[in-house]
């Protein structure tokens, strides 16, 4: 065989395996269009995503469907069927599943009787959620006690609601403290008139959160020792000067103090809350109330405005030292820069401040005179050396009051120090004024890792999408350069 049969040989063997190669290959393709095929029809018999979420997170879905319905039986029962009617397995899950029946909210009128009833079954024996308001009807309630008294050993909270002049709240309450709540865990009133308290505080043994608003004290009202949280808002009349003496020793973890504390005497180091962890006072001079107790645990304390001297906590700081979150709620009456270094002192160890409106800023952020150094000056909250987070809100049509804000953190800057968290947290009913947003947050930017939480925008805000990437948030008056360096959070 010469060369040229050679070749010839090699051409008809590299041909073959050409021909082979080629009938894999259109096999190959019509395998993949079969699987195509395949897929496509799996996908049709297959149940849609939602459904094969688990139950339990489905289940908190539509809790928070729910959540802007509990105000009316007949409309979170409607909300509930309009849910139920989407599908067969969300029917199923919905009327099968307690949780979803424990917000009661006792019915407005007679026609709404039949709905509690029904809910009160379905529930099962599910802890419930009880919610009265000026709204209730006093012959359907009256109609449903029957009802309700087989369900007492199930409340877990009870809300009482009087915000109407023409409210049946005050004629169903004393049918309400007939009955026992042997698991009644929360309890919030807000009625604007005497009450028998110590009666229904009684009924409720296990009770560990209670909050009373517009609260008038009888003078056998006792504070119950099993509470973790208190918050007690006076109406028209002083705190009680027993009420220092009432709270003595009580494992509280959370105590809230609103009302006139005329008269009392306090002594130094008197009360002893050994577990408490946050802390909000509004009464006249807190400094006295806060020399008064003593709480190595405390966490987060909340400053509500009126007078105070704080001069004289100030020089004993190390007695807060466990104080890490501060809520600056109207400062109005430190309008000397002194007691804002006072302040500041008395809780060194800050590491998060909220100020809930951007003109208490002054105060803790201009630098006052160092005493003694005629030539110094620093700012009252330098003393937070700790200092990570700085939350700030209302700050709308108040972009005057940023100036001391940036000149401290320009300041700290050109210090070498670590930059802040600065968030600027909004209210869902204030609209988000773009131009004066991107004009506050270029003077923050540079000088802060800057966030938006909870803001709200105006109509002409949009959302784009680009082609490729995450979607991006169109202001106008904005630039959008300036959106790529900040975080936006929601809303907690």
């Amino acid at each position: 065989m010469d060369e040229v049969d050679r070749a010839r040989v090699e051409l008809a063997r590299l041909e073959s395996v050409e021909q082979s190669h080629l009938h894999q290959m259109m096999a190959a393709r019509r395998a993949a269009e079969a699987q195509r095929i395949l897929i496509k029809e799996l996908i049709k018999k297959r149940d849609p995503a939602i459904h094969r979420l688990p139950v339990e997170l489905l289940v908190r879905i539509f809790g928070f469907a729910m959540a802007n319905y509990l105000w009316s039986t007949s409309m979170i029962y409607q909300r509930r069927m309009k849910l139920a009617g989407v599908s067969r397995f969300w029917r199923d899950v919905i009327l099968t599943t307690p949780a979803l029946w424990c917000d009661i909210y006792l019915a407005t009128s007679p026609r709404e009787e039949s709905m509690l009833i029904s809910q009160l079954r379905r529930s099962q024996g599910a802890p419930l959620d009880i919610t009265i308001a000026a709204k209730t009807d006093y012959s359907s309630f009256y109609k449903s006690l029957p009802y309700l008294r087989q369900t007492t050993n199930r409340w877990r909270s009870l809300c009482i609601r009087n915000d109407s002049y023409r409210s049946n709240v005050p004629a169903i309450i004393p049918e309400l403290f007939k009955l026992d709540f042997p698991s009644l865990v929360d309890l919030s009133i807000d009625v604007q008139r005497d009450l028998e308290y110590q009666n229904i505080l009684l009924r409720a043994p296990v009770l560990k959160h209670l909050e009373l608003q517009n609260f008038v004290a009888n003078d056998d009202f006792s504070i119950p020792n099993q509470l973790k949280t208190l918050k007690l808002e006076y109406g028209g009349s002083d705190i009680p000067l027993s009420f220092p003496s009432q709270i003595h020793n009580i494992s509280l973890t959370v105590l809230s103090l609103t009302g006139r504390a005329h008269g009392w005497v306090l002594e130094p180091t008197s009360i002893n809350f050994p577990i408490l962890e946050e802390l909000t006072l509004n009464i006249p001079h807190p400094e006295k109330f806060l020399e008064a107790i003593i709480a190595p645990n405390l966490q987060h304390f909340r400053f509500l405005h009126d007078k105070g001297h704080w001069e004289t906590l100030g020089l004993s700081g190390s007695k807060f030292r466990s104080v890490h979150h501060l809520t600056i709620d109207a400062v109005e009456s430190l309008t000397h820069p002194f007691n804002g270094v006072a302040f500041c002192q008395a809780f060194p160890k800050t590491r998060h401040a909220e100020f809930s409106y951007v003109s208490d800023l002054d105060v803790f952020f201009t630098p006052v005179p160092i005493p003694g150094n005629s030539m110094g000056s620093r700012s009252p909250v330098d003393n937070w050396v700790s200092l990570e987070r700085l939350t700030i809100s209302d700050f709308f049509d108040y972009m005057h009051a940023f100036e001391p804000l940036v000149q401290w953190l320009e300041t700290r800057q050109e210090l070498g120090l670590p930059k802040l968290h600065v968030e600027l947290a909004g209210h869902p009913e204030d609209l988000l004024d773009a131009e004066e947003l991107s004009t506050i947050c270029r003077r923050l930017q540079d000088h802060c890792i800057l966030e938006l939480g909870g803001l709200s925008f105006s109509p002409h805000a949009r959302v784009n999408t680009r082609s490729a990437g995450s979607p991006y948030l169109v202001l106008p008056a904005i630039d959008p350069a300036l959106i790529n360096d900040i975080f936006w959070t929601s809303a907690e």
